[in-house]
């Protein structure tokens, strides 16, 4: 009898063991992992300032101030996401290169001020920032890394969104300053989309790169497929060679591109204007300088055909080819070198050590939750008003009266006057005749004609 219970109790311990293996390949095959939730978030919440919340986290973080007047967000949500297994393996093996590497703490969202609103989905490596100071510049961004392989980043503040799309690919949407950006990378493409000057950019990529960035002269499509758009152009690439690019200009090229002459292109060129830099350094970001230069973006420079075609249907056939050789046999100008591989990880090392901590500080620049309360109740409580102070309306408003004139600094006139004696014409500076006849009080062009 013993003997028959021991041996039901192996049994036992069998089917237990064998339902727990059965269940886990279960939550493995449905591409599911159980995991407890994160001890800490990227950004502490805090209530109408800050939101944050990591990879994994259940519960929906909802900050805003239910007491009159409202304050509505921020809003952080990670409950589509799962914490990244590439993440955590190349924390071990880049680790080894780049001392205090932790791309695990960024596998998460980040919403900072009133309104604001960032979100993160899919198995893959996700991050989203979101900000603005007042409800009326809030940001939206939105991250989906679709399996555990793809990549996807968003940002959005200052009345713009950022979204990222990937599946076996990787996306970067970085919006600031009132435009829009949209990336989608898919099946081994790389798209970036970047803007800072207001307008709305959009890439996408499928196994190759794309970028649309405001910075940049044009757009670049790379790829199997890949289209792109900014306030300057569109570009479509169909296996690399064939593309189309619209110049806005009521012209549109078809070329076959040239694949003896490529070149690459820093993504990250011009987009650093001299408020984003002013930013990041109140931020306490470090590294973006040696990563600014970084060239990784290829682009096929030159056609070997091109056809020319205007609105109305007539085109004309041009070529870059004798150009091109032409170059080969003129001595080319000095090309600038390509950042060395110690400072682009010097660089790395300081960007990613320095974001957690200056998301933190971000929450800092927030106006408190007694100014907002105190700055609505100067407004009385009107959107409108609220708006208009944060400059919503998107109208160059006067400072102080915000009726969006504007006006002169003396007499409010309206009219451009002369800082000397308000007559409201361009004199000269000693006597007022104009430099050249002294007559008519015109200013001439000063040309040979006008003298004789």
């Amino acid at each position: 009898m013993g003997t028959m219970r021991s041996a039901m109790s192996v049994r036992a311990r069998r089917v237990a063991v064998g339902a727990s293996v059965l269940c886990a390949s279960a939550a493995v095959a449905a591409g599911t992992t159980v995991t407890t939730p994160p001890a800490h978030a990227l950004v502490d919440t805090v209530t109408a300032v800050s939101a944050g919340c990591m990879a994994g986290d259940p519960e929906f973080h909802d900050a805003s101030r239910t007491t009159i007047p409202r304050i509505h967000g921020p809003y952080a949500d990670c409950r589509g996401s799962s914490p990244s297994i590439v993440a955590r393996v190349a924390d071990g093996v880049l680790g080894l290169f780049i001392t205090d590497l932790d791309l695990s703490s960024l596998n998460g969202v980040a919403a900072l001020g009133p309104g604001s609103s960032a979100e993160i989905k899919g198995l893959g490596f996700n991050t989203a920032v979101a900000g603005g100071l007042l409800p009326a510049s809030a940001g939206t961004a939105s991250a989906h890394a679709r399996d555990p392989f793809s990549a996807a980043i968003a940002a959005g503040g200052m009345r713009s969104t950022g979204t990222a799309d990937s599946l076996l690919g990787a996306a970067l949407a970085v919006g600031l300053f009132g435009g829009d950006a949209t990336a989608s990378g898919w099946l081994g493409g790389l798209a970036m989309a970047l803007t800072t000057d207001g307008s709305d950019v959009s890439a996408t990529a499928v196994g190759g790169m794309a970028l649309a960035s405001s910075g940049a002269d044009h757009p670049i499509c790379s790829a199997v497929y890949a289209t792109a758009t900014t306030g300057k152009g569109s570009c479509t690439s169909l296996l690399f060679l064939f593309q189309q690019y619209d110049r806005n200009d009521g012209l549109t090229n078809f070329a076959i591109k040239n694949p003896l002459d490529v070149g690459l292109a820093a993504p990250l060129d011009g987009v650093l204007s001299d408020e984003v830099v002013s930013l990041l350094d109140r931020l306490g970001v470090q590294g973006v300088a040696g990563l600014a230069d970084l060239s990784i973006v290829p682009e096929f420079r030159s056609d070997l055909i091109r056809v020319v075609v205007k609105d109305g249907g007539w085109f004309r056939l041009e070529s870059d080819v004798p150009q091109w050789l032409g170059g080969l046999l003129r001595p080319q100008p000095p090309q600038p070198t390509a950042p060395d591989p110690a400072t682009i990880i010097d660089s790395t090392q300081a960007l990613t050590r320095s974001i957690p901590s200056a998301i933190d500080r971000a929450s800092t620049l927030v106006p408190s939750e007694d100014d907002q309360v105190a700055h609505l109740d100067d407004l009385g409580g009107d959107p409108a008003a609220v708006a208009a102070s944060a400059g919503g309306s998107g109208s160059a408003a006067d400072p102080a009266g915000r009726s969006g004139a504007v006006t002169d600094p003396v007499d409010g006139s309206g009219a451009a006057t002369d800082p000397v004696d308000g007559a409201g014409t361009t004199t000269d500076p000693v006597d007022g005749p104009a430099p050249v006849d002294g007559d008519s009080g015109v200013v001439t062009t000063g040309s040979l004609d006008s003298v004789d």
